[in-house]
This record gives C-alpha cells, sequence and structure tokens, in this order.
C-alpha cells in the first residue's frame, strides 16, 4: 500500500477528491493544486469502478481506491485509510452518495461540497448532474452558477 508520503511533506494539506462519474472537476483539481505550495491532491476515491476518474487519476499518478458499498459497513476502516494517506481535506466532486454521520464527524468543517447549482434553490437529494440542469432549464433561470459549501448531513444544506 502507498502511504500517499511521496509527495506529502509537512507544509502541505493531503487533500483527498470523491468522486463517482467522470471526473471533469477532479481533473481541474488535480492540475490546479499540482503546483501549489500549501495543499496536494493525495488520493482520488471513487464509488463507481467503472468511473472514468479513475483513468484521469492515474494519468496524474494519482493513487485511486475504489469504496464499494460493503466497504462503507466499516466506516472506521474507510476513516483509517484516509488518514494512512495523510488526508487533512476532502472535496467531494461529483460524488453520488450520502456519507455517513460518523464520517462527516471525522473530518470536521473539512469536507467541502462542489454543487453544481446555486444553493438553497436547487439543492437536496436527486439534485445532481443532469437533474439539476433540467430543473434550472425548466425554471428558465436567467443566473446559474455553482455553489462550494461545507458537507453536513443533509444533502446540501452545508454552511456555503
Amino acid at each position: 500500500m502507498n502511504s500517499g508520503s511521496d509527495n506529502f511533506s509537512s507544509n502541505k494539506m493531503g487533500t483527498t477528491i470523491f468522486a463517482s462519474g467522470k471526473g471533469s472537476n477532479a481533473e481541474n483539481l488535480i492540475h490546479y493544486f499540482k503546483e501549489h505550495a500549501h495543499i496536494y491532491i493525495n488520493l482520488v476515491v471513487t464509488n463507481n469502478p467503472k468511473a472514468e476518474v479513475i483513468q484521469k487519476a492515474e494519468k496524474n499518478n494519482i493513487p485511486v481506491k475504489i469504496f464499494s458499498e460493503t466497504d462503507w459497513q466499516n466506516v472506521e476502516a474507510i476513516i483509517a485509510y484516509l488518514r494512512s494517506y495523510k488526508t487533512q481535506y476532502i472535496i467531494l466532486a461529483g460524488y453520488l452518495q450520502l456519507l455517513p454521520s460518523v464520517f462527516i464527524q471525522a473530518f470536521p468543517h473539512r469536507i467541502l461540497n462542489i454543487h453544481p447549482a446555486l444553493l438553497p434553490k436547487y439543492g437536496g437529494k436527486g439534485m445532481y448532474g443532469k437533474y439539476v440542469h433540467t430543473k434550472v432549464f425548466e425554471n428558465k433561470e436567467t443566473e446559474t452558477g455553482i455553489t462550494v459549501h461545507e458537507l453536513n448531513e443533509k444533502y446540501d444544506e452545508g454552511k456555503i
């Protein structure tokens, strides 16, 4: 097991990206933080073994871990795994799974979600990907955007 220490230095914050699909946001984050003075992407986590984000991470020499639904039954093991990679922050970039409270509490105020619409108007369960964009289009909105918010136990209700 690679502990992620190849890229780690005491002055950089290990940041893990969680993604379930194509990984366009993940790839942009990987490129953005590649030469960053204080942050490095130490790991990409997915719940989808067919996710395109896997190839994008591997192409950039970022380790990948797939956690299945069964794996999440042992949340403490997942937390320990992330800590072995020196994970300090987590960014959800199109991760389509609700994280358990105990996991969120293990990284207090250190999990951010990139939501593909303006919150709180277009948030909640089922508001992701094409579904949220369809809703925005149907409502004939003249403005749209993304929201980055702190994760809590409820869908899309964390501090913006």
